[in-house]
């Protein structure tokens, strides 16, 4: 499952929290979409009925464009003073994958948050302008998918750990709501799963599948059938909950090899800042998974924080500030809900730092997590 957020400054709209501010750094999940899976078993709404999911398998829906384009809207409204109202390349700079639904939710908030105005006007019946969008390969939430982690085999040995304690705890409730799903539908989803030589748990995989079924339907408002209803919210949100959790973040190796290379990154640029070294840009754009904000949110001692957690559209925000009298420098973190009507904000509290939360502080309280030169003899045992 994945979604995508963003790091940024945030203010509210008090003139002195934009003046402290000096960099905002935004990790962005990406809008509503399609499931990936499901196209041969019609258990919600299969994703080759195209009347349902126009765009295709793991694209986003209108809804999941609406999202994304009001999340920038909001971002507008909550930084304007703090980001220029022209997009200024010396400004802003917004980083994705390559995989095509996180680049168009990119490009949606950044029309949201940049509609052309004054010069920038360059076509009176088009209020949109091209905002560049930049790959970067720091961030690993496909890392988590048991085939993948073979490339890392720290990773990979740590994860079959995990998933090992997973299966002691939650195996029978898996293998017993996989059993009345396939009851309550006719469908055979354990014989219909793809297989490989290393995720050999169909039941797991099957899970997933049932999960993906009902999460992208619900999101889009979608009626769900009987049968999903007497299991969703819970069970199965709290056995993904779980899963996702022995998959990517169960251990302290997990959290650094899966998403302590993105936040190295981060912290890199807050450093950059704070001793003056260069002038970096005020606002950072990351495009990503749901995974990556639950990556960020156990560096940041969440652990029991998870993907279920991070909703579509949802962002979780650094803002680096500097206090005018001492000089010194201080970190708040916001996560905005994209699944609320107002797309509310709530502030992070980090364990062991009072909030906001001194920089330096906050270095060494996450340093196990990324304090790595080389990021590839990481993963080798």
């Amino acid at each position: 499952s994945e979604q995508c957020k963003v790091v940024c400054c945030i203010s509210t709209g008090n003139t002195s929290v934009i003046k402290s501010c000096a960099q905002r750094y935004q990790v962005t999940r990406d809008g509503n979409r399609a499931s990936d899976f499901s196209a041969a078993m019609p258990l919600c709404y299969p994703v080759n009925d195209t009347n349902t999911w126009p765009y295709g398998p793991g694209q986003l829906t209108n809804k999941g464009r609406l999202q994304m384009h009001r999340l920038g809207k909001k971002i507008r409204s909550l930084y304007d003073g703090f980001i220029s109202q022209y997009y200024l390349p010396e400004q802003v700079m917004a980083y994705t994958t390559d995989e095509s639904r996180l680049v168009m939710s990119a490009e949606l908030l950044l029309a949201g948050l940049f509609p052309p105005r004054g010069y920038q006007v360059w076509n009176s019946d088009l209020l949109w302008q091209p905002v560049p969008v930049f790959r970067t390969n720091k961030e690993h939430t496909r890392r988590a998918i048991p085939v993948n982690a073979l490339a890392c085999p720290k990773f990979q040995r740590a994860q079959a750990s995990s998933l090992e304690q997973y299966e002691e705890k939650y195996g029978r409730n898996v293998t017993h709501l996989v059993e009345y799903v396939q009851r309550a539908t006719g469908i055979n989803i354990v014989n219909d799963v793809p297989r490989n030589s290393v995720n050999h748990n169909l039941y797991r995989i099957a899970l997933w599948f049932i999960w993906e079924s009902i999460i992208h339907a619900d999101n889009e408002g979608l009626k769900l059938p009987e049968w999903a209803t007497r299991i969703y919210p819970d069970p199965i949100a709290h056995l993904i909950s779980e899963l996702t959790k022995a998959y990517a973040t169960a251990s302290d190796i997990q959290i650094k090899i899966f998403q302590g290379e993105i936040f190295q990154e981060i912290i890199s640029f807050m450093q950059h800042k704070v001793a003056q070294m260069t002038a970096p840009k005020r606002f950072y754009l990351y495009t990503f998974h749901d995974g990556t904000i639950s990556g960020l949110m156990h560096i940041l001692g969440h652990s029991n924080y998870s993907v279920v957690q991070a909703k579509t559209g949802s962002a979780l925000i650094f803002e680096l500030h500097r206090d005018p009298q001492s000089g010194g420098h201080y970190v708040k973190v916001v996560l905005i809900n994209g699944a609320t009507q107002e797309l509310e904000l709530s502030e992070v509290n980090i364990p062991g730092c009072d909030s906001p939360c001194d920089f330096h502080l906050l270095c060494n309280i996450t340093e196990k997590y990324y304090n790595v030169d080389d990021w590839k003899k990481e993963c080798e045992i």
